[in-house]
């Protein structure tokens, strides 16, 4: 059993996570697209108000916990954490909030928000020279 978790929490879940990112592109999403919107009225910079942070995630794990799907509890909790902890991260350094930002700017790549190797595996991975 904790083979399966842990193969669904590295492998799997990645592969998930940049489906439904790269599907809310494709179609638009509403909320997803004011999070951009909120992002860019923000310059880029970090928040620091929890008015910012996306809330539908929870809402997607209650759900998850509640029918007991491990898989899409994994998922969602895995996300909202990396997705929380990019946005209000003061580390400029760390190559999760590189990617995601990169992502913010130009929206067809960097899809995966806790890990980056699935946008290497879909063709993805969007690269900046710092100048």
């Amino acid at each position: 059993m904790y083979l399966l978790i842990l193969f669904l929490y590295f492998l799997v879940s990645p592969i998930n996570e940049w489906l439904v990112h790269f599907m809310l592109h494709k179609t638009e999403n509403k909320f997803h697209n004011e999070h951009h919107k909120v992002v860019y009225l923000n310059k880029y910079g970090k928040f620091n108000k929890f008015k910012n942070v996306e809330l539908w995630p929870i809402f997607c794990i209650i759900i998850c916990y509640k029918l007991n799907l491990l898989f899409g509890l994994l998922t969602f909790i895995r996300y909202w954490i990396a997705h929380t902890f990019i946005h209000f991260s003061r580390n400029n350094n760390n190559y999760l909030v590189n990617h995601h930002y990169i992502h913010h700017k130009y929206k067809k790549y960097n899809l995966c928000v806790s890990a980056t190797w699935p946008d290497y595996l879909f063709n993805t991975k969007k690269f900046i020279k710092d100048s």
